[in-house]
């Protein structure tokens, strides 16, 4: 069978390690390889001697390291002479050969731990009690079934907290969705951003919930809002108060402060249930807003024109 030309040529190098041959070595240049001479020191009949013997010993050390290592695990021949043992005392045999079944069953039990996925720290403390293997499995079945019923309780309050959590988001998203139609925004277009909602937080209503932690409500409600319309008789409302606002404002900016007086104007228009343009066009909200001002002290003469 060819070898290869680098297979050769780590051929040549080991022989030379070997003293059976000399090597010269011609470099041929960047990336060109190397050309490799060689003259053989001894007959080919030595050289086959010598490589024979190599192997050999190889074989011969490799034997002989098993050897060492087997008496090294199996028999300790200083602690025999050092306590007057006989290595082949029945009763020595016998505590070894239970020494080394205690090692295994350490073993398969560690592996058995393992595959039921427990802690190692667990495993490894229940292991060290040195109770007998077929106790140990017995208690390692029990912390399972035990661990597989505490999850399947865990899980119930788990699920009975979701629902709980469900229903109460479903409360705040209906009282959130009756202000919005109050506002006067569109009730069609209110209830299916509100059921979108519901549908995409049902399984994770702690972001709505905990409006203090999260600003997901708040963001929910400003994109509702700037999403959807309001109707047109809420929006002809809108201007109209509005409008009586700027005209109120313009009537009494000279009585009191600007920033108090905003506020009163606000607050008074808040509390009317209807508002009509008749009633400030025959002063009746200036009247009773000059009154409100005066009850409070807030007037800025004390004679009014």
């Amino acid at each position: 069978k060819e070898v290869s030309i680098k297979t050769l040529r780590n051929y040549f190098y080991k022989l030379e390690k070997l003293n059976i041959t000399i090597n010269y070595y011609r470099h041929l240049g960047i990336n060109m390889g190397t050309e490799i001479y060689y003259a053989l020191r001894y007959s080919k009949k030595d050289c086959y001697n010598l490589l024979n013997q190599h192997f050999r010993n190889k074989k011969t050390e490799r034997f002989q390291r098993r050897v060492n290592a087997y008496i090294k695990i199996n028999y300790d021949k200083k602690d025999n002479v050092k306590n007057g043992e006989c290595l082949n005392n029945k009763y020595i045999k016998e505590e070894r050969e239970t020494e080394r079944k205690k090692r295994v069953n350490k073993l398969k039990l560690k592996k058995y731990a393992k595959k039921c996925n427990f802690d190692n720290e667990i495993s490894s403390f229940i292991i060290s009690l040195n109770l007998k293997k077929e106790t140990t499995i017995k208690l390692f079945k029990f912390i399972i079934k035990e661990k597989y019923y505490l999850k399947k309780e865990n899980n119930c309050n788990l699920q009975k907290t979701l629902q709980n959590k469900k229903r109460d988001l479903i409360l705040i998203l209906r009282k959130a969705q009756k202000n919005l139609i109050k506002e006067g925004y569109d009730q069609r277009k209110i209830e299916t951003q509100i059921q979108n909602t519901y549908q995409k937080y049902k399984n994770k209503p702690h972001f709505i919930l905990e409006s203090n932690k999260y600003k997901d409500f708040d963001q929910i409600i400003k994109k509702i809002k700037d999403n959807t319309n309001k109707t047109e008789s809420q929006k002809h409302k809108d201007n109209m108060k509005t409008n009586i606002y700027n005209i109120l404002l313009d009537q009494l900016h000279n009585k009191t402060n600007t920033t108090n007086l905003r506020s009163k104007i606000k607050e008074y228009l808040n509390k009317q249930n209807k508002l009509e343009y008749k009633k400030i066009f025959n002063n009746q909200y200036y009247n009773e807003i000059i009154k409100l001002i005066e009850s409070q002290n807030i007037y800025k003469n004390s004679y009014i024109n």
